[in-house]
């Protein structure tokens, strides 16, 4: 979803809000356009570099792509792609931040989103901006966070065994 500089989630909420799980990846596109690393995918890694941790990070989903921005997100303690079951009336913990690390990129609004709609969001505050409330749960759904030029794989919130899709767009999505 992130390719040439740019986070691209169109037709990627489409496929979120017909119930599929994707983990959100992303890359150059060197020589066809833009230039070498401008797009990237990151995983939760350890503090040493393994290529085999790295791959089964991408699996199970627990990545962000972005142009610039640097992510973190969790929800209730569990990562993007990690699946919450929760019970109707629930209130998760939602923690999101967006850093970049120097002017040259100026950072934009924090969004957090759930079935595609914003919940909440927040100004950035020098070169950070940082999200931490309750969502409480009243279906099933799939939360990420967002901000220009990065976004991460949603976390998927179960309750009473449903699908996470948004039932109200998928007879339009079909």
């Amino acid at each position: 979803i992130c390719e040439n500089g740019k986070v691209d989630t169109e037709i990627y909420y489409e496929f979120l809000n017909l119930g599929f799980k994707l983990t959100a990846v992303g890359g150059s596109d060197v020589p066809w356009g833009g230039t070498a690393g401008e797009s990237r995918v990151y995983v939760r890694g350890g503090s040493t570099f393994d290529p085999d941790r790295w791959f089964a990070e991408v699996k199970k989903g627990h990545t962000f792509v972005t142009a610039g921005p640097m992510m973190e997100f969790t929800v209730s303690g569990f990562l993007p792609g990690d699946d919450v079951n929760a019970r109707r009336g629930e209130r998760l913990k939602v923690h999101a931040k967006a850093t970049v690390g120097a002017n040259l990129v100026p950072l934009q609004r924090l969004e957090v989103v759930a079935n595609g709609e914003v919940v909440r969001s927040a100004a950035p505050q020098g070169h950070a901006a940082v999200l931490d409330f309750e969502l409480p749960v009243d279906r099933s759904m799939w939360i990420a966070a967002r901000t220009d030029g990065a976004h991460t794989t949603p976390v998927y919130v179960t309750v009473g065994g449903k699908r996470h899709w948004r039932a109200d767009a998928v007879p339009a999505l079909l």
